[in-house]
């Protein structure tokens, strides 16, 4: 019986930290190689050397993107600084790894002087911003271009054909 209690007891400690309930470990490193080699060649950052990765809870994300933008905003899980060189996610691994590829998205786009700035991109920006599945999105041609970005990656169902087209077609 004894046995059986630990057993018990040992799966449940390991289920909580798996899913991050459990008191004093807030997140598991994640694999940053590994979800890097995910990328396909055609999207992948050439600088991506040159960047870091920095986990911080959402209060601590939601005050340096408030502090970034002169805004006070909640919920917060990833923010890309390109003076810093450095991608900010939150501790949550399961919030961490959704926004892992938008961030990398946008230094995409920065690689890519800003593509997302572009009067054609603007033009798909506006046809197709409505078929993005999240209201952020929606914001900017950037957030919408990181979005797309990362459906790419994820295969996330993501109704754009033509912003998906113009992202895959930008030459290195």
């Amino acid at each position: 019986m004894k046995k059986l209690y630990i057993v018990q007891l040992t799966i449940l400690i390991v289920l909580m930290v798996e899913i991050g309930l459990f008191i004093g470990l807030s997140y598991k490193p994640l694999n940053y190689n590994k979800m890097i080699e995910c990328i396909p060649e055609k999207l992948m950052i050439e600088s991506i050397d040159d960047w870091t990765f920095q986990r911080l809870p959402e209060e601590e994300l939601n005050k340096k993107y408030g502090e970034a933008t002169n805004t006070k905003v909640n919920n917060v899980i990833g923010i890309t600084s390109a003076n810093e060189k450095i991608i900010y996610l939150d501790t949550d691994n399961r919030r961490a790894k959704q926004c892992f590829y938008h961030e990398l998205g946008h230094v995409f786009d920065w690689e890519h002087n800003h593509i997302s700035k572009s009067d054609s991109f603007q033009k798909i920006y506006e046809s197709e911003k409505d078929r993005a599945n999240r209201k952020y999105s929606k914001i900017t041609p950037q957030e919408f271009f990181a979005d797309v970005y990362s459906s790419l990656i994820t295969g996330e169902d993501m109704d754009t054909p033509l912003a998906k087209d113009f992202i895959l077609n930008i030459k290195k």
